[in-house]
């Protein structure tokens, strides 16, 4: 017995096959007519490569899915993550399940429940490996990928061949895994029919503030900060020259990680470009979501500037004199980061307000 998907959907280049990748794949192949965003606009300006625009000037089914995948980015919280220094977990990498006890797969319940109800969708998860075989079968035969979480992974079940599962190959995606077997599905989410959606872009925006309101509160920038005196400023030259290169460029190695983990804002930015949704398209809004763009691009730019630093510091001959000058900018650094943060979140808040007033 065979069944499989005309599945033919690429992934995103920007992450693995974690759960937001898989489930725009998975929701673009259900119908690509906007319904979690309303109808998609056509790209009126061919005179640039686009990624997700609001022009939409390049309209393939890959641009197509980087808007599916930068709506749910941006509304699930995902792209606002932040990097404590040293890599504890923040609250917020726990609430979304970007932590290495679940793969960075962002499939934490938080995530997938506030996902299928903002997409539009019923679903159920299941847990019991009795249950996997018929379920999938089932939902193979009424034309709906199936999503399974493997591990540090999600898969798109695209199609079944006797006891063997079928996938697309992922193009695109960061990683290319091929279909697991019944005996590695940890969880398997089945997806169901299409209803009023659950959250509005109003509710998305809440989530945003949430999870920006964390790294806030846990002053995640305040290690860096902290560290950058004592890694880098204060150390005399004695001492600094008896620390091993990785031990030199310790602090730079954590600032580094942090800033292309930060690199999630451009996300977050293309969202509020391309505005996938109905109501991020209102007219009234254009000026605030530009805003909003503009200052994720900031963001990513000064996370450009940490890594190309990064690669062309010689920690080995820099004297006391020079690495406290250096310390100094850094400092500067991520007092920058800090202030986009605060003037994000604080564009975020103005939208919430714009949306309760209408």
């Amino acid at each position: 017995m065979k069944n499989s998907l005309d599945f033919d959907i690429k992934f995103s280049p920007l992450r693995q096959t974690d759960f937001i990748n898989c489930f725009a794949s998975a929701i673009m192949f259900l119908g690509d007519d906007g319904k979690a965003g309303g109808s998609v606009a056509q790209c009126k300006n061919g005179n640039h490569v686009c990624t997700g625009c609001s022009a939409g000037c390049n309209d393939s089914p890959a641009t197509r899915q980087a808007r599916w995948f930068f709506l749910f980015d941006a509304m699930s919280g995902v792209s606002c993550v932040r990097r404590r220094y040293g890599g504890e977990p923040s609250e917020m990498q726990k609430l979304i399940g970007d932590i290495a006890e679940e793969g960075y797969s962002c499939g934490s319940d938080f995530t997938v429940a506030f996902l299928f109800g903002f997409a539009g969708y019923d679903y159920k998860k299941l847990m019991e490996p009795g249950e996997f075989k018929s379920a999938i079968i089932k939902s193979i035969d009424a034309g709906r990928p199936v999503l399974a979480n493997v591990k540090t992974h999600f898969y798109v079940i695209v199609g079944y061949d006797g006891d063997a599962l079928l996938s697309p190959d992922y193009a695109n995606a960061q990683n290319r895994p091929s279909a697991p077997e019944y005996g590695d599905i940890n969880t398997l989410y089945v997806i169901g029919d299409n209803v009023v959606p659950r959250y509005t872009l109003k509710d998305g925006l809440e989530r945003i503030k949430q999870m920006m309101d964390l790294n806030a509160r846990e002053n995640v920038w305040a290690g860096y900060l902290e560290k950058v005196w004592d890694k880098i400023i204060l150390p005399p030259d004695e001492e600094f020259k008896k620390l091993s290169p990785e031990q030199q460029k310790a602090f730079m190695t954590e600032l580094t990680t942090a800033a292309q983990l930060a690199w999630t804002s451009w996300n977050l930015g293309q969202a509020f470009a391309s505005r996938h949704h109905d109501a991020m398209r209102n007219p009234q809004y254009t000026e605030l979501w530009e805003k909003i763009t503009d200052l994720c691009c900031r963001i990513v730019d000064v996370g450009h500037a940490i890594h190309y630093l990064n690669g062309k510091i010689d920690w080995t001959e820099l004297h006391a004199t020079t690495r406290s000058g250096l310390g100094s900018m850094l400092l500067m650094t991520v007092e920058r980061y800090k202030q986009l943060d605060a003037e994000l979140l604080d564009l975020i808040k103005q939208a919430i307000v714009i949306l309760d007033k209408n």
